[in-house]
């Protein structure tokens, strides 16, 4: 669909050091078709230093977390760019 991406709730980036198998990455229940700017907006969030991860861009912080974890942190960066309601 133009103008929208496949974005990965749990990011691969972080998915893939943290042992999980690509089947579980790419499961549909991990992916949502979102609008491409937000997809931007999130994409440049989690790559900058933030104080709610000790300073840590979220993408380094959540390397070695657990799936629940990566997936709470993914929710809530969805909410937070306006793409899920609370």
């Amino acid at each position: 669909m133009a103008g929208y991406d496949r974005h990965h709730i749990v990011e691969r980036s972080t998915a893939r050091p943290s042992g999980f198998f690509e089947d579980t990455i790419n499961d549909p229940d991990n992916i949502v078709l979102i609008p491409r700017m937000q997809h931007w907006l999130i994409n440049r969030w989690c790559a900058r230093p933030n104080d709610e991860f000790g300073g840590l861009p979220p993408r380094e912080f959540l390397q070695g977390k657990s799936w629940d974890e990566q997936r709470r942190v993914g929710l809530n960066a969805l909410v937070d760019a306006g793409v899920l309601k609370p």
